[in-house]
């Protein structure tokens, strides 16, 4: 048998995507809506091999997207026509060398006062507005808040 070409058997090219959008329900439902979400997106995350990181605050999502070009699009098609959120805007969307997320099918982070500090440093922490965020300081964003201690984190697969 011949050998394979060079590249033949190589992983599809890694693409991560970065949005923002506004919740559409009060934030007594965010725990629950929360719950829905990442249960939902544990199951379809591990089937479509993306990773993915979200955080909430002042009724926004901020969420990062991992995986295979395909995968990560029809993921993010799929939360997009979601009625839970509105005002979709995708900050970056481009090939990724790694995953900063490999770690979860879905970790959430609710922000709090406790992250003001961390919130100042992008400029963030009187107003959360997701939309002045670039995409460096997006990403920086939520790998930051990814590394707080576990106890923190609200959600993991």
């Amino acid at each position: 048998m011949p050998p394979s070409p060079p590249g033949a058997h190589k992983a599809p090219a890694l693409q991560r995507l970065i949005y923002y959008s506004q919740a559409t329900f009060a934030a007594a439902q965010l725990d629950s809506a929360l719950q829905d979400i990442v249960q939902a997106a544990i199951r379809n995350n591990h089937n479509a091999a993306v990773t993915s990181f979200l955080l909430t605050h002042q009724g926004w999502f901020l969420q990062a997207l991992e995986g295979p070009k395909a995968s990560v699009t029809a993921t993010f098609e799929r939360i997009a026509a979601d009625p839970r959120h509105t005002a979709v805007k995708v900050i970056a969307s481009r090939a990724a060398e790694q995953r900063c997320f490999a770690a979860w099918t879905l970790s959430a982070r609710r922000l709090t006062a406790a992250d003001d500090y961390t919130l100042a440093l992008f400029q963030q922490h009187e107003r959360f507005d997701p939309a002045r965020l670039t995409a460096r300081n997006a990403l920086a964003l939520l790998m930051t808040a990814s590394q707080k201690p576990a106890k923190e984190i609200l959600w993991v697969n």
